[in-house]
C-alpha cells in the first residue's frame, strides 16, 4: 500500500522569491524528510536545525517547516 506525505512550502524569503537559490533545494528536501517523521521526530530535527543556524534560528525554521517557534522552543528543551 503506498501512503501519501504533505510536505510543507517554505515561506523564508529566499523561497518565495523568483530566482533559484541553493536554499531552495535544501529547504524543499527538510520538508521531504520532515513529511515522514512523527510529531516528536519533526519537533526535535527542527529544534537540532535551528540549534544549527545560531541566532534567528527559531524563526528561520519556523517559515521553513511551518511549525510554530513554541514548538521548535520545546525541541530546543527536549535536546539540551
Amino acid at each position: 500500500m503506498r501512503t501519501s506525505f504533505h510536505a510543507n512550502h517554505c515561506i523564508c524569503p529566499v523561497c518565495r522569491n523568483k530566482l533559484d537559490h541553493p536554499d531552495k533545494t535544501l529547504h524543499q528536501q527538510i520538508n521531504l524528510i520532515m513529511s515522514q517523521m512523527n510529531a516528536h521526530q519533526r519537533r526535535l530535527f527542527a529544534a537540532f536545525q535551528a540549534q544549527q543556524l545560531g541566532h534567528g534560528g527559531i524563526t528561520r525554521m519556523a517559515e521553513i517547516t511551518g511549525l510554530d517557534r513554541k514548538t521548535i522552543r520545546k525541541g530546543l528543551r527536549e535536546i539540551t
